[in-house]
């Protein structure tokens, strides 16, 4: 009983009503590295770990396994494809010897009248995971903006003479991109970390009617020393984007 209270879906249920639910579950050990669900398989139960801690794997097209989640005490896995009816889409390994309550699908679906709890703890498990995931793919997206943004911020190409993209929104900024590099004002470009500003600059200044002045690119967290033995009028015409 004192287990089965730390399981996260029971929360909520009195201890009679738990004892009761015993009946309906039935316990298995397994070993570490052993395989609990295997991917593209059926399911037919809904799991809840005791002890031990287990790992929710995916292998991709090439044969990679990535490591998706670690589960320890109390939680639950198995129940998406019980849900949904789909073959299970990542497999469960037992990172250490684990002790794994099983609650068949038949089962399942009689209880949920008589223990609504479960049903109200199944949906907050499946909304916290919705907003985890989402989460997760924004910080991916912004990952993958940096890499390009510090990919063609360390190339100069010379086939970049445009920001990328077909839209009316697109063309605009590439004009208005044009006519600031034809200009003789100076521009400050701000923006979020992966937007692009270094493209921008770049295109300003390949836009520029006279190429005889550099880009540079400074780290404002480790600026360069400033060289004060100069006169104003030796310092180089630079333009600063």
């Amino acid at each position: 009983m004192e287990e089965l209270r730390k399981v996260q879906l029971f929360a909520g249920i009195d201890d009679q009503r738990l004892d009761e639910l015993r009946a309906y579950l039935w316990g298995q050990h397994y070993e570490t590295g052993e395989v609990i669900l295997h991917q593209g398989e059926a399911t037919e139960a809904l799991y809840f770990l005791l002890s031990g801690k287990v790992v929710v794997t995916l292998k991709d097209d090439s044969g990679v396994q990535h490591i998706l989640a670690e589960l320890g005490q109390g939680e639950t896995f198995g129940e998406r494809a019980l849900l949904t009816g789909e073959m299970r889409t990542a497999d469960v390994i037992a990172r250490e010897p684990a002790r794994v309550l099983s609650l068949e699908r038949d089962a399942f679906e009689a209880l949920l009248v008589d223990y609504p709890e479960i049903h109200a703890n199944l949906c907050v498990k499946l909304a916290r995971q919705l907003g985890n995931w989402a989460i997760r793919h924004q910080e991916d997206e912004r990952e993958n903006r940096e890499i390009l943004t510090n990919l063609i911020g360390w190339q100069l190409l010379p086939e970049f003479e445009s920001f990328p993209g077909k839209t009316p929104a697109v063309r605009l900024l590439n004009q208005r991109l044009e006519a600031l590099g034809k200009g003789d004002r100076h521009v400050l470009i701000l923006g979020e970390r992966g937007t692009w500003k270094d493209l921008v600059a770049r295109l300003i200044h390949f836009h520029q009617a006279d190429d005889h002045r550099p880009v540079l690119f400074l780290d404002c967290a480790t600026p360069p020393p400033v060289m004060r033995d100069r006169k104003a009028s030796e310092q180089p015409n630079w333009t600063t984007s």
